[in-house]
Formats: C-alpha cells, structure tokens, sequence
C-alpha cells in the first residue's frame, strides 16, 4: 500500500516535469530561429542566447537557497510554474525586443525557482529506500528526455506551417497542463516535504522583492550584452576560485584532495558544455543555412534536428549500462570526463568531414545530422548525466547543495561562452551565397573539433595525474 502511494506520488511530479520540459524545450528549440527572423542580427542573436543560457542555471542556485529557507519546496514549484507560464504568454504575444526581453526575464526567474522542486521531492518521497530514489530518478529523466524529445520533434513543424506565436502557445498550454496535473492531484502530495516555512506576510512580501529584482536585474542584462557576458564569466571564475579554495576548509587531507580535483572536473566540464550549447544555436542555423531539410524522408524544420539528441539519449543509456556492468574494468571519473570531452569534439569534427565530402550544391542532407547528435549524446552521458553524481562523492557534504550550484555555473559558463563563439560564424543579415555559408561553418567546426579534442586528450593526463595522486592517499574516485 505504502509502495503504491510512494508511486502515485511520484507519478505527479513526473507529469509535471514532463509538461513543463515540453514546454521549455519547445522554446528552446525555436528561440534563435524566432529572434533572427523578426527582432536582431544573428550576432547579436547569439549574444542574447548566451546570457540567457548562462543566467538559466545560475537563478537555480537562489531558487533552490529560497525554497530551502523561506517559501518550500511546493510553494516554489507553483510559483515557479507561475512564472514560466507568464513568460511564455509574453513570448506568444510579442511584438518587439523589449518584450521579447521581459518574457526572458520571466522564464529565468521562473526556472529558478521550478527547477530545484520536483528532484527534491522525488527526494523525499524515496528517502527512506536508496534504492528505488535510484530507479524512480532513472524514470524520472527518462520523463525530461520524453518531454523534450516530443517538444522538439514536433513544435518546430507547427512553427514552420504556422506561426512562432502559435508554436509558443503550445509552451503555454504545456505549462498550463503541468500546472492544472499538480494542482489537480496535489492531495497526493500533502505529506512530501511537511517542513514547509510559514509563509507570513513579511516572508510574501520578501520573496515578491527578491523576485522582482532578479527579474529587473535579468532585463538589465539583456540591455547591456556585451558587459553581462563579461560579468557572468568574471562570475564564474570566481567561483572557481572560491570552490578551490574552500577545500581547505575540509577536516582532513583526503577531503581536501577530493574537492580540489571535484573542482578541476568541473573546470573541464566547461568546454563540454561550450559544444552542448551549440545545439540551440549554432547547430539550428547551420541546418537554416545549409541543411537540406529533411530527416528519414519527411520535411522538417531546422530546430527539429535537436530532438535526435534526446533520442540518442534513450537509445544509448541502457546500451551504456549494459556496458558498464560487463566491463572488468571500471572506468573512474576523471577518465570518463576525458573521453567524454574527445567524443564531444567528435562531434563538430564529423560535421566537418561530412561538408567536405558532400559541398557541392552547399547544402548537406539533414540525415548526416544523426552522426553529430550520436557522438553529442554519448559525450553527453559521460560527461553532463554523472555530474551531480561526481559533486555528491567529491565534495564534502556540508556542502553539497553548493557544490550542485557550483556545477550549474559551469554549465553557465559553457552556455556563455558559446554565445560569444557562436558570432564567429554569424551570417550578416542572415543573408549569404550557401557556398560561403558552408565554407565559415565547415572552418568553424574543424577547429571547435580540434580544440576539444586536444583539451579531451590533456584531460586524459590530468585524470592519470589525480589517480596517481588518489591511489597514494588510498581514495575511490567513483
């Protein structure tokens, strides 16, 4: 009886997180199609998507601090919803960059208070049976990577035959469902996360002050472009340097040790998340420019392509599994991290060979889009899936929820950075002869290739330097 309250409890945040990943995936997808088409250049386009990349996984680390102190974990959830809700109705109804801008605003306020929710109380639910809290996390991502897979395979084709405003009320109403399940079946939930802090008028009138300043601090960002991605990377490093050094603080050598390299793999994971982020921008204009766009016989859009690394996601993860469960021997994180990073420079690297093969008419069959997104995702569960994993055993747990933060910021920085890398192969007015097109996405990609690769190969030295190091000290690097 128990196990099944357990799962129908479960079940709802599982909805939730599925409706509410559609939605913002099918934003996502179409965010730098729709911004070029009507609003700013394809550079400054790429300037906006960064900031907006990075300040979607720094307002987490707040939220998460806000839920824990003040509002609770279920008040945070809704009001968080709340937001993203507002922020795709905005979206929808734009006419202008400054509305384009507030609905931004909106959506990264919104994320930072939803997105902490349903995995903490998926926590609670399972606290007490570590071993089922590890399945019903496995089916709760395999959720996110239904959501998302469905959002971009199918929104981008209602925004190709439609409109961008039609496509962004298919966000709204995804919100909306996610909202209406929660509040339908809330019930369920009343006994999850009973701790909640009194919400007294003085607590609501604080959190409405904090969240209208992010919201205007967001929108300030968004004016000054150029300078906020200055300030997030400054942010950002340091950080960094905070992180390592706080591992001092640690009560022995061993801890200490642990932090020090915790903090060198996320330093690492940054370049891997400069490759992630083009997925959302470069790689949506690269197929606006020079894909042919199809895939498996049907015509599609070219935000739709994204939707093959959520596919290649579901494939590969048990694949993974399974290997990973034969293996004699175990791989450690440093060395996943390592290969992880050469398969993701892969990545751009097999776009590179596949335009030099095929540039002829200057476009390449949107069926080659399977080879990227194949080395994206495998990249991608050895890399971005083990990493709050690897923050739990490396990092001391008195800080932990910091430690998660910490690794949000280098996904931050990832996505920052590559909005800045991303204007090297901007396309003037978004007009260009497709031969000249190709031939700046074909340089772009060979050398974002090597770079990562060369940067996943020196990993590979630091991961025996820190296992030489670990072995000395008798510690498990996981």
């Amino acid at each position: 009886m128990i196990k099944d309250i357990k799962v129908r409890q479960f079940s709802v945040l599982w909805f939730v997180e599925l409706w509410e990943r559609y939605a913002f995936y099918s934003f996502q997808a179409l965010f730098m199609l729709f911004i070029t088409a009507s609003h700013i250049s394809e550079s400054q386009g790429y300037l906006i998507f960064g900031i907006f990349a990075s300040l979607i996984y720094i307002t987490p680390t707040i939220g998460g601090y806000l839920s824990d102190k003040y509002i609770g974990v279920k008040n945070a959830l809704v009001i968080g919803a709340v937001f993203l809700l507002l922020g795709y109705i905005v979206l929808a109804i734009s006419t202008d960059l400054s509305h384009v801008n507030w609905a931004l605003s909106l959506i990264i306020v919104g994320n930072g208070l939803f997105k902490p929710a349903p995995t903490s109380l998926i926590s609670k639910i399972f606290n007490d049976n570590p071993s089922q809290s590890h399945s019903a996390f496995t089916v709760y991502y395999m959720g996110v990577n239904i959501g998302g897979f469905l959002a971009i395979a199918f929104t981008p084709i209602i925004a190709k035959y439609t409109s961008y405003s039609y496509a962004f009320i298919i966000c709204v109403i995804g919100m909306f469902l996610a909202i209406s399940n929660y509040f339908w079946r809330a019930k369920l939930l009343k006994d999850v996360g009973s701790d909640t802090p009194s919400m007294t008028t003085k607590v609501k009138l604080l959190i409405s002050l904090i969240c209208l300043a992010q919201l205007l601090i967001c929108y300030g960002l968004f004016q000054v472009t150029d300078i906020s991605l200055y300030l997030i990377i400054i942010l950002c490093i340091l950080t960094f340097i905070y992180m390592l050094n706080d591992a001092r603080n640690a009560c022995d050598r061993k801890e200490t040790i642990l932090q020090v390299i915790g903090v060198i793999l996320v330093i690492e994971a940054v370049i891997y998340f400069i490759v992630y982020s083009q997925m959302f921008s470069t790689l949506v204009l690269f197929a606006k420019h020079n894909v042919s766009l199809n895939l498996i016989g049907f015509d599609v859009s070219p935000a739709t392509y994204a939707s093959l690394d959520s596919f290649w996601l579901i494939v590969l993860s048990p694949l993974l599994a399974i290997l990973y469960k034969k293996s004699v021997k175990h791989l450690s994180v440093p060395y996943k991290y390592s290969i992880g990073t050469v398969i993701a420079g892969i990545a751009p690297l097999s776009l590179y060979v596949v335009i030099k093969l095929t540039q002829v008419t200057g476009f390449v069959d949107g069926n080659w889009m399977f080879v990227y997104f194949f080395f994206g995702a495998l990249a991608e569960l050895l890399v971005a899936a083990i990493g709050f994993s690897m923050i739990a055993i490396y990092f001391r747990k008195e800080i932990v929820t910091l430690g998660m933060g910490f690794f949000m910021l280098a996904i931050a920085l990832g996505g920052a950075l590559s909005g800045k890398l991303g204007q090297l192969v901007a396309i003037p007015d978004g007009k260009i002869d497709p031969m000249v097109s190709l031939g700046i996405y074909q340089n772009y990609f060979l050398w974002l290739g090597i770079i990562t690769i060369v940067l996943g190969i020196l990993y590979g030295i630091v991961a025996k330097v820190v296992t030489t190091i670990a072995n000395k000290h008798n510690i498990s690097l996981g």
